[in-house]
């Protein structure tokens, strides 16, 4: 008798069920197209700042390479106990460190240039350079100080950092320039202890 009462009380729902998965469906062609709208207005948001960041990524990477390579030259001046130039090339938008090759006479009596590093004598006087080029939205503004050299190389300002500790000195400005914003940065070389600041020129 009691497990007939517990049959019958036990609920079953057929009707509902199919209803559930009758309601089942896709999505219509507005609400696609609404989703569409919504993710092409949130790229257009977020685009322009990832662009802005990579720009901002370059310029910071950029200014950092060049105080380096005049931090370098300060140093490889003292250690190596002789003169060591910072090159720039503004036409080109390129510098590089250069290591001229020490003057002597050989044997016969005639100038040799010697590599340090190598103790190889050459017969003519090739410095040891290693250009680096400044990224494609960059190049040098106004440089104050410096001297120019020879007139094989007119164009061109070498900025000389000695065993001493002490430099020429000058201002060399770093220009970040495209369609939508300018940046410019004045680095300024230290005669005295060949330290570098820089200050924000924009």
């Amino acid at each position: 008798m009691d497990e007939e009462a517990v049959t019958k009380t036990t609920p079953t729902y057929p009707r509902t069920t199919r209803r559930i998965r009758f309601r089942q469906r896709g999505f219509t062609l507005l609400e696609l197209v609404f989703v569409m709208v919504v993710m092409a207005i949130a790229a257009a948001v977020v685009l322009p700042s990832v662009g802005a960041g990579r720009r901002q990524r370059e310029v910071r990477t950029t200014l950092q390479h060049f105080v380096s390579a005049v931090r370098e030259a300060s140093s490889r001046s003292v250690f190596e106990r002789r003169r060591v130039e910072l090159r720039v090339w503004p036409d080109d938008g390129e510098y590089g460190l250069v290591k001229p090759k020490k003057k002597s006479y050989g044997p016969d009596g005639e100038l040799e240039f010697v590599d340090d590093r190598a103790g190889i004598a050459d017969d003519a006087e090739t410095d040891d350079v290693k250009r680096v080029k400044l990224p494609e939205h960059a190049s040098f503004g106004e440089i104050v100080g410096g001297r120019r050299t020879d007139l094989e190389e007119l164009g061109t300002i070498s900025f000389d950092f000695f065993p001493t500790g002490s430099s020429s000195g000058g201002d060399i400005e770093l220009v970040f320039e495209d369609d939508r914003s300018r940046q410019s940065y004045m680095l300024k070389i230290n005669p005295l202890i060949s330290s570098i600041t820089m200050e924000d020129g924009s």
